[in-house]
């Protein structure tokens, strides 16, 4: 049995430790930064509507909420795929080892960069979108905070308006820039130019495609949607058949995190400790006692990790590299995520109790405020509680920066695990399984901290599984399961970024050369029961078809919205009535429709007692 060092021995030891540590700390602050990005955002990215809140009303809904668009359920993990994940990661990782110590790997990675190059496009629109969205909110915001006045925009006017707590204000800037930027003395054609380009970067178009008997469908887009498709192309080409440098696979690495944590969740909270403790095994078992793991992380060059240079190691000329793996940030990241969707639940929990002590209404949840992007209207905003405002601006600004106890909660452990992981690989000399300091701080941190606020039962009783939503939702299903095969994969393909609209083809109608149709759609009955009103222009219902002519086979099209949305009442409920231009307008105005990240799909909860 060796002696125990004396306390001489033991800080001479850590100081020779930190000497080697020293030159790695700007290596391993990067990795430490980037994966608290990847996990911030993308756990940020995945909040929706709780069942503590109702859905908000037509009438108190915001302009740019009207357009929502559909967005793809989260999957679900289930307890069984405790079992299921270390059984396929673990099958995976054994088969590419195999490949590796018998085929060339250069080769090997050209083709597994193949396979992923089809997801790093679909995980690079979105992120790459979103991106693009924030920045336009940093550089046009819809509403911004300056000298004690709130102003919201007014693309139409090409003003900003000032907004009092009786809903109107006289007050208008003309500068399209927010807060003190707004100050700045700008020429009348800057200020044109620059409202024009607002207005580029917030119009819809409508994109309408037809081939008969197999697609028929219409979705709006935004130039963002369009370069976010360039930009994710060209990445995914140039990482496929080019040199590949660092901070590219950096960046598809933050495409799957980022897309990983929006698509994947456990149901619960036990369901994820479970997965999690699993995966704690797994990876100890794969790093410790069998060589694949570190033989696939080093020897292929796909996207499957985050990588930092660091300082050569002594005696090698070659620059070397610290590693992460994606599952390090993703796996750790679900229930990181799942823990912010409960801090948004218990707040709207908290809001709903106290309406019901003033309140005898039978439904007293709180109407639901989009809790995701708008990040350049929260930094805008700084400052904005006690302006003169109405209470609906107050509530927006107050449902982006909710309390977020656990989240904060799980993150701090995070870090420490992180840290904790890279001190012991810096003394092992050897690398280490991050899930071992990672799963058991997040897990602890997160039931403790619920057990500290007494909150064991709720988080014991959440629920993040998915339920459908109202009858369109059946009726979305039961179209869905008569659409034609390549009209539901293109449906299915473009929900994943647009509101898709596809209606069926009567084949019958179509043999009979279209007067069925045509008929239908000109003696149908208005609301009034007067068969010869005109057509009408608005989208009365979902399931309202467009008709073809018989002769056309295939129809493509890209329109502007270039109509003013003006409001119409009918039955109680408030809908839009788009009003075309006419054709003959040389110059048709631009009306912006104020447009933030699309909410998510209502994900609903188990009661809590």
């Amino acid at each position: 049995m060796h002696p125990l060092p004396s306390l001489t021995e033991a800080i001479d030891q850590l100081t020779v430790e930190f000497a080697l540590l020293k030159p790695l700390i700007p290596t391993y602050t990067h990795l430490i930064i980037s994966t608290l990005f990847a996990l911030y955002i993308g756990c940020h990215a995945s909040l929706s509507r709780p069942s503590s809140a109702k859905k908000e009303s037509k009438e108190h809904r915001e302009e740019d909420d009207t357009d929502e668009a559909v967005v793809q359920k989260m999957g679900g993990l289930e307890p069984s795929d405790a079992i299921v994940f270390p059984v396929l990661s673990g099958l995976t990782l054994s088969g590419l080892y195999l490949l590796i110590k018998n085929f060339d790997t250069k080769y090997l990675s050209k083709i597994l960069n193949w396979y992923f190059s089809h997801t790093s496009f679909i995980f690079g629109i979105a992120f790459i979108r979103d991106a693009i969205t924030i920045l336009r909110s940093f550089a046009f915001p819809t509403r911004y905070f300056h000298r004690g006045t709130l102003w919201k925009a007014n693309q139409e006017n090409r003003v900003y308006e000032a907004v009092a707590s009786e809903g109107w204000s006289p007050n208008t800037r003309p500068s399209p820039l927010p807060g003190i930027l707004g100050t700045i003395p700008l020429a009348i054609s800057v200020q044109n130019i620059l409202w024009s380009l607002r207005g580029a970067f917030y119009q819809k178009l409508n994109f309408q495609a037809y081939i008969r008997s197999l697609v028929d469908l219409k979705f709006p887009f935004n130039i963002i949607d369009v370069l976010s498709i360039i930009f994710s192309g060209v990445v995914v080409q140039f990482s496929a058949f080019g040199s590949r440098p660092w901070w590219l696979t950096n960046f598809l690495g933050f495409c799957f995190s980022y897309g990983a944590l929006q698509f994947m969740s456990p149901t619960t909270f036990w369901t994820g400790t479970l997965i999690l403790s699993s995966l704690f095994f797994y990876d100890i078992y794969f790093v410790f006692y069998t060589p694949m793991m570190v033989t696939v992380a080093t020897k292929l060059d796909i996207p499957i990790k985050l990588v930092f240079p660091r300082p050569p190691v002594p005696g090698e000329s070659k620059p070397a590299e610290a590693m992460l793996g994606l599952g390090d940030i993703v796996v750790p990241g679900m229930i990181i995520g799942l823990a912010l969707r409960f801090d948004l639940y218990l707040y709207y929990l908290r809001k709903q109790n106290r309406q019901a002590q003033i309140s005898s209404k039978d439904d007293d949840r709180v109407e639901y405020k989009n809790a995701a992007g708008g990040w350049g209207e929260r930094v805008w905003g700084c400052g904005f509680k006690g302006a003169n405002a109405p209470r609906q601006e107050e509530e927006y600004f107050d449902a982006k920066s909710f309390p977020k106890s656990y989240f904060t909660a799980g993150l701090v452990r995070y870090v420490i695990g992180i840290v904790a992981t890279l001190w012991s690989m810096q003394l092992s000399k050897h690398p280490q399984p991050a899930l071992l300091f990672l799963v058991p701080g997040v897990l602890v941190s997160l039931w403790g901290t619920a057990f500290a606020k007494g909150d064991i039962q709720a988080m014991w009783n959440f629920s993040d599984e998915v339920e459908e939503e109202g009858s369109n939702e059946d009726e979305t299903n039961k179209t869905e399961a008569n659409d034609p095969y390549m009209e539901g994969i293109l449906k299915k393909t473009l929900s994943l970024f647009w509101d898709t609209r596809i209606s069926e083809q009567d084949d019958k109608s179509a043999a009979d050369g279209g007067d069925s149709s045509r008929d239908s759609s000109s003696e149908s009955p208005d609301r009034d029961g007067n068969k010869d009103s005109p057509p009408s222009t608005e989208d009365n219902s979902p399931e309202e078809k467009r008709t073809h002519l018989k002769s056309e086979l295939i129809s493509l099209s890209i329109s502007l919205i270039t109509q003013t949305e003006s409001k119409k009442e009918l039955g109680g409920e408030i809908k839009l009535v788009s009003t075309p231009q006419p054709s003959t307008n040389s110059s048709p105005i631009l009306v912006a429709k104020e447009e933030e990240r699309p909410l998510k799909k209502r994900r609903g909860y188990k009661p809590t007692n």
